[in-house]
């Protein structure tokens, strides 16, 4: 199990507000060596996968997030399959009720068709059933925060009750 500490919330924080582009300007915001912040970001990326989050519109594309449920006995071959492009940006498998894969792919805006064939080809081979497409011209994530984690305790902490309590004085 990863152990982080405050530094490295520091650097995964930095990295949601100022991006992955510029290591020397994140270590000089971080009063960190850009060495440190390069040897941290090597052990945190060796132990937890990091991604950024690409405005995909200014591409031309479009983000297309796939829910398929695979048929049973075929869940390895439906995330091999789903990772045969080189558009995912995101596959991961999922288990339960519905044992399948979700997925989160950039397609040129001008190829969704083809996608959607892809996609749609995944149940005549006989592989997934029930596979969804949502297109999305974009959408972004939540970065993580420092605050959001409790040192003393090592533990993630999410105030729920105080977020919900929000929404009705939050103005559109």
């Amino acid at each position: 199990m990863l152990k982080l500490d405050t530094v490295d919330l520091r650097i995964m924080e930095g990295l949601g507000i100022y991006g992955p582009r510029n290591v020397t300007r994140l270590a000089r915001k971080l009063n960190v060596s850009p060495e440190t912040l390069r040897k941290r970001l090597r052990r945190i990326r060796s132990q937890i996968f990091l991604y950024t989050n690409v405005y995909c519109t200014n591409l031309g594309l479009k983000k297309a997030v796939v829910s398929a449920q695979a048929i049973p006995g075929y869940e390895q071959l439906l995330f091999d399959c789903l990772k045969m492009n080189d558009f995912w940006m995101y596959v991961n498998r999922c288990y339960g009720v519905n044992e399948g894969c979700f997925g989160i792919y950039g397609i040129p805006k001008d190829h969704t068709l083809e996608f959607e064939g892809f996609i749609s080809e995944l149940e005549k081979l006989r592989i997934a059933n029930d596979t969804k497409i949502f297109w999305s011209t974009c959408f972004q994530q939540v970065h993580a925060r420092c605050n959001w984690f409790n040192f003393k305790d090592a533990k993630w902490i999410f105030p729920w009750d105080e977020w919900i309590s929000e929404i009705p004085t939050e103005t559109t």
